[in-house]
């Protein structure tokens, strides 16, 4: 039988300053909902993913890095078990008829 923790949501990335996030979102003693915001060279290195450690199709979304300053997660698991991952560009005002792009693609693997 699997280790308690292989039942558990968690997220992963690689972070632009390479180090490796690999975090639990919920354990026993924790709060049932929450959300995290990261930015800078904490941020995702142009991909990460939600999964639950048991197994099943992972949530991963991937972005240009050049248009991506701030990623957040939220999820609760509380009723309806929820993760939800967001990237924001960086903050500009817009003159008349420019535009602003981001892309991000969301994908089940």
């Amino acid at each position: 039988m699997g280790h308690p923790d292989d039942a558990r949501p968690a997220i992963a990335f690689r972070a632009q300053d390479v180090s490796a996030v690999d975090r639990t979102l919920f354990e026993p003693g924790l709060e049932t909902a929450a959300s995290e915001t990261w930015t800078g060279a904490r941020r995702p290195d142009g991909e990460w993913q939600a999964f639950h450690r048991a197994g099943g199709p992972r949530l991963v979304n991937r972005f240009p890095n050049d248009q991506v300053a701030r990623c957040f997660a939220s999820w609760t698991v509380r009723g309806e078990n929820r993760v939800t991952l967001a990237v924001w560009s960086n903050q500009r005002t817009l003159g008349p008829g420019e535009r602003l792009r981001l892309d991000a693609l969301y994908a089940a693997e």
